[in-house]
């Protein structure tokens, strides 16, 4: 996750934050369901290429994370 950068939206406000947290996962795992079938044929339909790395999240392991980073927000907000 990415550290949160002033924006304009911020000058806008009155100088006031607000936590942001931006989730951008690159492919879900779980695209590759409808094609399982036919991997038993030997045969993976895709369009994508064999020789490139596609980085791939499960969409579990986004909530997890999700849900871990906003308890540690909720967290910080209650000490400050």
């Amino acid at each position: 996750m990415m550290p949160r950068q002033p924006s304009a939206a911020t000058a806008a406000e009155g100088g006031r934050t607000r936590a942001l947290t931006i989730l951008r996962p690159a492919y879900f795992m779980e695209n590759w369901a409808s094609a399982l079938p036919g991997v038993d044929a030997g045969i993976l339909p895709t369009f994508l290429l064999a020789d490139r790395a596609i980085p791939m999240v499960a969409t579990l392991d986004i909530g997890r994370a999700a849900a871990r980073h906003g308890c540690s927000l909720k967290a910080a907000a209650e000490r400050a």
